[in-house]
Parts: structure tokens; C-alpha cells; sequence
């Protein structure tokens, strides 16, 4: 699910290495040197859920639930489809659904 980011034979002298976030990175045959600080490499933990979903073979599943939340119009609606489907056990470790939701509808476009 997230976008790959592939750096083959690369070579990189900076002070700061900064921050890939999102990104599934791939590093070969490549070296880099830093003098202060490190690259950074994160994910958001809705990114991850979905990345996990995925993994387990559920997109449709998912798809379902993008579908449902495109046609909920209040965000009561849209945690309740969230906290209703059969990907819940996945979503459960959102504090605020509305992040989530965005995410998800955003993503959307790539499986509908």
C-alpha cells in the first residue's frame, strides 16, 4: 500500500539525513554519510493499519468499508460504519475515527 521508494547505488554525504515518512524504502548497494543527524524513516499508524489489512488478504473487505464511508455524511455515521465492520479489530487503536476516515477516502480512489 505505501508508495515505494527504491535507492539502488546511491551515495550520500549531507549533514542532515531528514525524513522519509510513508514510504516503503529499499536501500542496495548504496552508502551514506551524515555528520550530524541520521535519516529518519516513519509511518503513520494509519498508514500501518492499512499496509496490515492489506497483508492479510482483506481488501475487499476494505474497499466495502471505503464504499460505506463514502456515503455516510456526518462523522457519528462514519464511526459507526468503522466500529460496525469486519476490519474493526484493525481500527480499533484510533482515539479520533475522523483522521481515519479521511485517510481511508482519500486512499479509496486507488481500489474503487
Amino acid at each position: 500500500m505505501s508508495p515505494k521508494f527504491v535507492m539502488d547505488n546511491v551515495k550520500v554525504t549531507a549533514k542532515n539525513g531528514g525524513s522519509i515518512k510513508n514510504y516503503e524504502v529499499e536501500i542496495r548497494n548504496s552508502e551514506f554519510i551524515f555528520e550530524e543527524n541520521n535519516m529518519d524513516f516513519s509511518v503513520d499508524e494509519f498508514v500501518a493499519t492499512v499496509d496490515s489489512i492489506i497483508d492479510a488478504g482483506l481488501k475487499d473487505q476494505l474497499v466495502s468499508v471505503i464504499q460505506a464511508l463514502k456515503g455516510s455524511n456526518t462523522p457519528e455515521k462514519s464511526a459507526e460504519i468503522i466500529k460496525g465492520s469486519s476490519l474493526s479489530k484493525f481500527f480499533k487503536t484510533a482515539k479520533d475515527s475522523k483522521p481515519l476516515v479521511d485517510m481511508l477516502i482519500s486512499i479509496g480512489e486507488k481500489f474503487t
